[in-house]
């Protein structure tokens, strides 16, 4: 090893060090925004196609327009979660429940941009993928 190798390894660990000894505290990480605002509307209509589903929630009444005609759902559970929404609906039938979350969807009927993406399950059954609203 050469003399000023030697030289230029030892100057940059002083460097190093001395950035280590002279009390400067680095900026903690900011945690991330949530990806949902906590204020998220809880009234929304979500649109489904394939099969073709709309489901309705406005206060209490839930409604569910589907391929078998129209169903009115009394309301379980619309809780704010950490990245959208989830209700659950009931009727004589069965279950219906939706995901919503605040992310850009693009209608596959319209070709819209709407606000939410949607998880539509009805009656325990596949989940199927659509798009949200306001309503």
């Amino acid at each position: 090893m050469t003399s000023a190798w030697r030289v230029s390894v030892r100057l940059a660990c002083v460097v190093a060090l001395a950035g280590c000894a002279s009390g400067v505290v680095s900026e903690p990480a900011q945690s991330p925004p949530l990806d949902a605002p906590a204020d998220m509307a809880p009234d929304f209509v979500a649109v489904i196609h394939s099969p073709d589903w709309k489901v309705s929630i406005a206060g209490k009444r839930v409604m569910l327009l589907g391929p078998q005609g129209t169903r009115e759902l009394a309301l379980e559970s619309n809780d704010v979660l950490f990245d959208g929404r989830n209700v659950v609906a009931t009727d004589a039938l069965g279950r219906v429940e939706v995901r919503v979350t605040p992310r850009l969807c693009q209608d596959a009927t319209s070709g819209a941009w709407l606000p939410y993406t949607a998880r539509v399950t009805v009656d325990r059954g596949q989940p199927a993928l659509g798009c949200a609203r306001d309503p």
